[in-house]
């Protein structure tokens, strides 16, 4: 009687799906679950490492358009004397990889009083080969493709650490004293954030279906961090510190390809541990650990969430698979790590090497 009853109902359940796939309707989709991972990817990278300059150089900032126009920025000494500017080595500010070889540039950079200065850049944002934007700690220069242009820009509270944009007439800028300055193709505005903490990041999101820009910042300094996103023009701090456990207060790093969600690198300050989260975008008390590492991160990127290379100190590289962390032990050396790119299956990393000599590591997988 039993296994009667269980052959109606299987029958019966049969029945009513194959009557509403004939009738056009599809039974309802499974449920989407947060940030989930359906698969790995490899550990395998091939690295190339290149030292870049004499004492005392380093590098801030990289950036790619791709392979072939890769740029990067900070103070960057060659070992020929400089008869301009009456230096026994000549201090170049920026570096181009053209896939074959480094250029460099010795680009003069606008002071408040509009008088030209060979100043080291901290920022690199180039959108094509004939728009590149660089920036000082107050100050712009600028390829339109024909020659190079530099101006001096007060609509700041402090020095630029980051910059992301959808286009060159729509980009942000974020620095110390929680400034976060945009550019309208026209003109450059400094922003309401709510907040003089230092901030050090900012990403962004288009999304093709809709156009809408998900845009997110973040920093921290004396003990606080904040992590701001851009609603309607207004930008509001939506982290609590409080709401991870054991003492995971201190984001880092954010990375996001989506409009639903965003990865952030997480520091516990009194273990010297770093966590991967994903986050709801609109509702953080929606999260799931991705992975834990050791590494004090400087940046992260990736092509999804089983995909994400973590930079931090020393060159301590560390890639989350979605399964797994691997940690690349052939970089580790001495030196600052400023900033980890990812772009088109390469990743970037720039810094410099304990002996004050810029590096830039090229990864490709």
């Amino acid at each position: 009687m039993k296994q009667l009853f269980i052959f109606i109902i299987l029958n019966l359940t049969f029945l009513i799906v194959w009557s509403c796939s004939e009738n056009g309707v599809k039974p309802p989709p499974p449920e989407e679950k947060l940030c989930e991972i359906t698969d790995s990817t490899s550990h395998a990278v091939t690295w190339r490492i290149d030292t870049i300059g004499v004492w005392p150089s380093v590098l801030y900032d990289v950036s790619a358009i791709d392979e072939n126009n890769v740029w990067a920025v900070g103070e960057i000494w060659t070992p020929e004397k400089d008869t301009v500017w009456n230096n026994e080595n000549t201090k170049n500010n920026a570096v181009k990889w053209n896939g074959n070889e480094y250029e460099y540039y010795q680009l003069e950079v606008s002071l408040s009083d509009g008088q030209p200065i060979i100043q080291g850049l901290q920022v690199a944002l180039p959108f094509t080969e004939n728009n590149i934007w660089l920036f000082s700690s107050s100050a712009y220069v600028r390829w339109d493709g024909i020659e190079w242009h530099s101006s001096w820009k007060f609509e700041r509270k402090g020095a630029i650490s980051s910059a992301w944009g959808a286009s060159s007439s729509d980009f942000y800028l974020v620095g110390s004293n929680g400034s976060i300055t945009h550019y309208n193709g026209s003109s450059f505005t400094l922003m309401e954030t709510g907040t003089d903490i230092s901030l050090f990041e900012i990403k962004g999101f288009v999304d093709p279906q809709t156009g809408k820009q998900h845009v997110w910042a973040l920093g921290f300094e004396n003990g606080k961090s904040v992590v701001l996103k851009l609603e309607d023009g207004v930008w509001t701090n939506v982290w609590d510190m409080e709401l991870l456990q054991n003492n995971f207060r201190f984001p880092h790093a954010l990375y996001l390809d989506n409009s639903k969600t965003i990865v952030m690198d997480i520091w516990n300050g009194p273990e010297q541990k770093g966590r991967l989260y994903c986050f709801n975008q609109n509702d953080f008390t929606e999260y799931k650990m991705l992975a834990e590492h050791g590494t004090f991160s400087s940046g992260i990127g990736g092509s999804g969430i089983n995909n994400i290379y973590i930079g931090g100190s020393r060159y301590r590289v560390e890639h989350f698979n979605g399964n797994t962390v691997f940690k690349y032990d052939n970089l580790l050396g001495g030196g600052s790590q400023t900033k980890t790119i990812y772009h088109k299956n390469r990743i970037y990393i720039c810094g410099d090497t304990g002996a004050q000599k810029a590096k830039l590591i090229h990864g490709f997988r």
